[in-house]
């Protein structure tokens, strides 16, 4: 999975911040961070990887921001941060 899912992403021009790739003894996976454009189409973003992998995002308002963490068919975990405690926590009860 790990190998099918990077290899996707840098086919597809994915930018990695950290990582991308397997260990040379193919052992083990150093942790990643991808981003890009068309990382939402991406399998690493949508599928579970089950690696040390975070796919990353933007958007534009709070709005889509809730759209975009609640089209995951998985929902196992969302973080809000902000200093408005009152607007993460309204944010919070829409996930």
């Amino acid at each position: 999975i790990y190998e099918s899912h990077l290899n996707e992403a840098h086919a597809a021009g994915a930018h990695f911040s950290l990582g991308g790739g397997l260990s040379p003894d193919r052992r083990y996976m150093p942790p990643a961070i991808v981003s890009g454009p068309n990382i939402e189409k991406l399998e690493i973003y949508n599928e579970e990887t089950f690696g040390p992998v975070l796919a990353v995002t933007t958007f534009k308002s709070v709005t889509e921001a809730v759209e975009k963490a609640n089209r995951s068919k998985y929902g196992l975990l969302a973080s809000v941060i902000t200093r408005n405690i009152s607007l993460g926590e309204q944010i919070a009860r829409q996930l």
